[in-house]
């Protein structure tokens, strides 16, 4: 699934490998094993928009810019009592 960057929110985990904004080379051996976890969204001028990521430097894209976003997984139903 991909979101365009005025749709993000904190907590979405963002695959930027490759992204022509975060890793326009396609080199970043973080990237390309991880998901990056927005923590703080910072709209900017002229239709820019400041994302900020856990553990990695922020990164400024255009809010119409689409991003693919990691689904999260529900989380596991529990056992009920026997």
């Amino acid at each position: 699934m991909r979101k365009k960057v005025s749709d993000i929110e904190p907590g979405d985990t963002l695959d930027l490998h490759g992204d022509r904004y975060a890793d326009p080379a396609g080199t970043d051996r973080t990237y390309a094993v991880e998901y990056a976890e927005v923590i703080a969204v910072d709209p900017e001028v002229d239709g820019w928009i400041r994302l900020h990521f856990e553990g990695l430097p922020t990164v400024s894209f255009p809010a119409d810019h689409a991003i693919p976003v990691n689904p999260v997984d529900p989380m596991p139903s529990l056992p009920g009592p026997h």
